[in-house]
């Protein structure tokens, strides 16, 4: 680079500079705007890989990914929808005999008990439904329960399959099905002794599962 280049370099790097400051600046002031962009951009650059047999993931025709996308949260008009329009999916996807559906969504809608109850009996009545993320945004735990539920630390396989037993024993456990969600919770035990929930959890079914049988007994006997 020679002398007579550097200010042609300077003002290529104002340039570029004052066009970054320009964008940062719009995206604090519309950021639903760009974030729409962004977006699309995404769908556009997945769109074109997809199209490419090279570049091409390879795809197993039982599963299928359902998302919400635009145009479907403008016919909502609502950015959060509520457990209610979840509930409404979980019971589509259930009458076509899904055989297992997997949530991987935040909660963060408003909420009532009618819709807490319409989420809870779409998931019942559509059989094996997982959800895998929190129902409702949380500060940060104490200290105490960070320490016994290790928060903020990487799982080993183990721990990570055992939480998922422990998901899915709640999801029995909602539906019914309690001997299956005992087993649920007694394998994520085995697989993370450590964890206090797994045992909570475990323990009260347990405890639930005791009252239930001196009941079958009586009706027994009385038979």
């Amino acid at each position: 680079m020679t002398i007579a280049d550097k200010p042609k370099w300077i003002r290529s790097l104002l340039v570029a500079g004052g066009a970054f400051a320009v964008l940062h600046l719009f995206h604090l002031v519309f950021p639903e705007a760009l974030d729409s962009w962004n977006e699309r951009l995404n769908d556009q650059l997945l769109a074109l890989k997809t199209s490419i047999a090279a570049f091409k993931p390879p795809y197993d025709d039982a599963i299928v990914h359902v998302d919400l996308n635009n145009t479907s949260l403008r016919a909502l008009k609502d950015y959060h929808p509520s457990r209610a329009h979840y509930a409404r999916a979980i019971r589509n996807l259930g009458e076509m005999q899904a055989a297992v559906q997997m949530c991987d969504f935040i909660f963060v809608g408003e909420t009532s008990a009618q819709n807490d109850r319409l989420l809870i009996q779409a998931t019942q009545a559509a059989g094996d439904v997982v959800f895998g993320m929190a129902f409702r945004l949380v500060g940060r735990p104490a200290p105490a329960e960070e320490a016994a539920e290790g928060y903020l630390k990487s799982l080993s396989p183990p721990e990570e399959l055992a939480v998922f037993l422990s998901i899915r024993g709640m999801c029995l456990r909602d539906s019914g099905r309690l001997p299956e969600a005992a087993q649920a919770f007694g394998a994520a035990v085995r697989l993370a002794p450590a964890c206090q929930g797994h045992r909570q959890m475990l323990a009260s079914l347990q405890a639930r599962l005791a009252l239930a049988a001196p009941q079958t007994n009586s009706l027994t006997t009385k038979l």
